[in-house]
């Protein structure tokens, strides 16, 4: 299913999950995002042009909305640690860019405390909205993370 709207885009999935302890990071406590302990994730890595790798992740959050019974779209992405205040730009211009016009409904959080996956340190970026806005948030996303790869 996602594989057939990734238009080509290579989607490999990690052996190992990923545990993401919440309960020391306050922002998390505000809404959406319920209280939680603990959170596991399967990680999978999306690769080919930025328009696949768009066209990938849109169908990756529209399943996992779908599995979620929801109509917001909730998506994880993991920046390498070096990168994240290009990620974020001067002042979060990067981040307001992404997010797109105010009051839309798109929440965008950067995880204060990086986390290590294998012998890498990522930093997660949440990415929380209506269906209908998060496509341009991917977009602009996956555009910014796409001009950060080739770097890594």
């Amino acid at each position: 299913m996602i594989r057939d709207k990734s238009n080509g885009a290579n989607i490999d999935f990690g052996n190992d999950d990923l545990i993401i302890d919440r309960s020391k990071d306050k922002k998390w406590d505000q809404s959406p995002w319920p209280g939680m302990q603990q959170e596991k994730y399967c990680v999978c890595a999306v690769s080919g042009s930025k328009q696949q790798a768009t066209d990938a992740v849109l169908a990756i959050a529209e399943q996992v909305a779908k599995g979620a019974q929801s109509s917001d779209y909730r998506l994880e992405f993991l920046i390498p640690e070096e990168y994240v205040g290009a990620f974020i730009g001067k002042k979060g211009a990067n981040l307001n860019q992404m997010r797109g016009p105010a009051g839309n409904g798109v929440s965008i959080n950067v995880r204060d405390d990086p986390i290590t996956l294998g012998s890498n340190k990522v930093t997660l970026c949440t990415l929380f909205g209506p269906a209908e806005e998060m496509g341009n948030t991917i977009e602009r996303a996956a555009k910014w993370l796409g001009d950060i790869w080739p770097l890594v």
